[in-house]
């Protein structure tokens, strides 16, 4: 998923696990709350910073 920062066009790539139940706050297009911490990904020998969610509120 992307993640944009209220006030800005900054866009962030971002992964979550085992979160499907708060799958609405998401996709409703509103803004939430995420706890995160940033994590290298590594796929197909591409290398990019995500942020790897935690939990959302």
């Amino acid at each position: 998923m992307e993640i944009v920062q209220d006030g800005s066009d900054i866009k962030l790539e971002a992964i979550a696990f085992n979160m499907a139940h708060k799958e609405h706050l998401v996709a409703a297009g509103l803004s939430f709350k995420a706890v995160y911490s940033i994590e290298m990904n590594n796929y197909r020998n591409k290398s990019s910073l995500q942020l790897l969610i935690k939990d959302i509120q």
